[in-house]
């Protein structure tokens, strides 16, 4: 009793301390008395020590879409139907109505990222998953329709 508060740490707090920096996650305040605090010294020694080994982890942004405007295809908008004139091989001219991708204009600028706070803890099987996944529910896949099952072992983080 005389130790002082213990220091807890649930699940919510250890993701975002090894989510990313600039998050925070206050613990409900238990009631207790406060000792002298020393043996929450040799925790908090333990605790940077594994922030340095969090923060030496090597990070990759993980990009799902790239914009047409910066080289990327212009897919997972649905062609639009356009009547227009035609001649045939005769020089006749002829309403004809033909299936034409979206105008340039109709995609975003900017590509499209996993959060950092995410991708940083992806496994190269789930990166590709959500590269997958996200691919078949923005129509980018070459089947007509939307959505995919995405199924696996048991244990390699589908939940992510």
């Amino acid at each position: 009793s005389s130790l002082g508060p213990k220091r807890r740490m649930d699940g919510m707090s250890k993701l975002l301390a090894r989510a990313g920096k600039g998050l925070t996650y206050k613990l409900p305040q238990r009631g207790g008395l406060v000792g002298s605090g020393d043996t929450e010294s040799e925790s908090d020694s333990e605790d940077d020590e594994e922030k340095k080994k969090e923060d030496e982890k090597p990070f990759e942004p993980l990009r799902v879409w790239q914009s047409p405007h910066n080289g990327g295809e212009c897919v997972g908008l649905p062609m639009t139907l356009v009547t227009e004139m035609q001649s045939d091989e005769y020089g006749v001219n002829s309403e004809v109505q033909v299936m034409r991708p979206p105008p340039l204009q109709a995609f975003g600028k900017t590509d499209t990222y996993v959060p950092p706070v995410l991708a940083k803890w992806l496994r190269p099987h789930q990166r590709e998953g959500v590269k997958f996944m996200y691919e078949c529910v923005m129509g980018m896949r070459s089947f007509s329709g939307n959505g995919c099952i995405l199924a696996d072992d048991m244990g390699l983080g589908k939940t992510l």
